[in-house]
């Protein structure tokens, strides 16, 4: 893919945007209603809450269609844990898809006035580049939010919802963590620790803001919102229990970035490598589908 070059307008409230980004299951849809309760603002027509997240996914159903529409013609899928899909040589796909994210992001817009539009979805990360291009082309400057939960909970949640292995389970989170953070690296940044957030979300809310030069303030109704009761797996810190190459140095070095520490990039960049060589000499199980694609049968 070309260069793509971001808009320098982030000055505007109107033309931010505020990709959250991450593993599926971290809370990304906590955090997506935050900081929309606290002066961003979300397309309409999202996901319906279901038992699975009676709080709400806070996703449009037009962008999870999309991505899910994609990664099924790219050959991958949501449940997909091989790390390097790659970016598929077939342009006509490729340029198809970003013109409808091009005109999904032009229709959302509208709705989001002069506030900084939110927008959710964890496909958005591992195809974030195409997202980009569509960004720049409609003038939006990207504020990321990289929510961040420990991989025992993620891998408990995931067994939960569909049944995941754990072991695979973890090699999704590897994977989206890992790709969210490359494909994000030379863009305004901010992790956030989900356990944190139920904690002190005005303390997040105020780092946020901060860090990415947003306008957020805090607002009472987050109370209201918020239900630590739901986070129904609780890990110690640090205590990994996948027996999986590199995942608890990655937590450890996306947990240190969280609480405003350095990120270690040389040790992600080397999680990446051995990871994709091990997948690609088939030292790794890749399940790339499970049951029922997430996002198609909407």
């Amino acid at each position: 893919m070309e260069e793509v070059h971001l808009s320098d307008h982030g000055n505007a409230s109107g033309n931010l945007i505020v990709p959250v980004l991450g593993m599926a299951r971290s809370g990304s849809s906590a955090t997506a209603r935050v900081l929309s309760l606290c002066g961003g603002r979300l397309p309409e027509s999202l996901l319906s809450p279901n038992r699975w997240n009676p709080s709400g996914y806070w996703e449009p159903t037009t962008t999870v269609q999309a991505n899910a529409r994609y990664l099924r013609d790219s050959g991958s899928g949501f449940f997909d844990a091989q790390l390097d899909q790659g970016i598929p040589s077939n342009e006509p796909l490729n340029r198809a898809f970003i013109a409808e994210i091009t005109g999904l992001l032009r229709s959302y817009r509208g709705t989001a006035a002069n506030a900084p539009l939110i927008l959710k979805d964890p496909r958005i990360g591992i195809l974030l580049p195409f997202w980009l291009e569509a960004m720049a082309a409609e003038n939006l400057s990207p504020r990321i939010v990289i929510p961040v939960r420990h991989p025992n909970e993620v891998v408990s949640s995931l067994y939960a919802w569909k049944g995941v292995p754990q072991r695979h389970a973890a090699e999704l989170w590897m994977k989206y963590n890992l790709l969210t953070e490359r494909h994000s690296r030379h863009l305004p940044r901010v992790f956030v620790s989900y356990s944190r957030l139920l904690r002190d979300w005005r303390g997040e809310i105020a780092t946020i803001a901060q860090s990415l030069g947003l306008p957020l303030l805090p607002n009472d109704d987050v109370d209201l919102f918020l239900d630590p009761g739901l986070r129904h797996v609780i890990s110690d810190e640090g205590a990994v229990s996948t027996d999986l190459p590199w995942l608890k140095d990655v937590y450890r070095a996306l947990s240190l970035a969280c609480h405003g520490g350095g990120l270690d990039i040389a040790l992600l960049d080397e999680a990446h490598l051995d990871m994709s060589r091990a997948q690609a000499a088939g030292q790794r199980p890749l399940l790339r589908h499970f049951g029922i694609e997430f996002g198609l049968a909407l």
